[in-house]
């Protein structure tokens, strides 16, 4: 989103054409997709707080997707669904991470298991047993990644691993056969780990 200074007056003339665009805008048909990142509490000198929920926050939000009938699905899922006309449940939700932390395992993984929900993790296959090694340590401090170790139990519990590339990169900003590598060789390796190749992929 590209940030715009607006006056006074321009500010609220958009904020009511936006309170009237979703008043009346209809719902539409689909699957809500939960995207999180990290679970738990932030570094102090952290720049990207907003990739982080806390522990209570998450489960807080299990709990209303539970209250509300919500029944958490994977992509798999969807794929019997569109393929073998397998129905899926009412009220189907699904409950997404990108890269691969520890904390997901260590945070996110007992709650959902409290909650009966499953979730699909994307994967930096490069970094599993790691760091977060693709950010600017001035923005977001080292933390550790899951081990294939975790993702063996996740996939076990019912979870899809799906791959987020080898390395993280801008996909734009590197060259076309590089992008090969950092998808096919991905899946490859999860296969390897894993027994199974990866049916979906996370743009990172």
């Amino acid at each position: 989103m590209i940030p715009m200074l607006l006056s006074g007056a321009a500010a609220v003339g958009a904020g009511a054409l936006s309170a009237r665009w979703n008043w009346w805008r209809p719902s539409l048909p689909g699957v809500p997709i939960l995207m999180y990142h990290k679970v738990g509490d932030p570094p102090a000198e952290s720049q990207l707080k907003k990739l982080w929920v806390s522990s209570d926050m998450f489960r807080r939000q299990m709990a209303y997707l539970t209250e509300k009938g919500y029944r958490a699905i994977t992509f798999k899922d969807i794929y019997s669904s569109w393929d073998k006309n397998i129905p899926l449940p009412p009220n189907p939700v699904l409950i997404t991470f990108d890269d691969g932390y520890a904390n997901n395992f260590e945070n996110a993984f007992p709650v959902l298991r409290d909650f009966g929900f499953r979730a699909t993790l994307f994967v930096v296959v490069q970094t599993v047993g790691w760091d977060n090694r693709w950010h600017d340590p001035k923005s977001e401090t080292r933390i550790g990644m899951i081990s294939w170790s975790q993702l063996k139990q996740l996939r076990d519990a019912g979870w899809e691993i799906g791959s987020h590339t080898m390395n993280h990169p801008n996909l734009r900003k590197i060259e076309l056969k590089e992008v090969k590598i950092e998808m096919e060789k991905s899946r490859s390796i999860i296969a390897e780990f894993l027994g199974e190749a990866p049916d979906t992929f996370a743009y990172p």
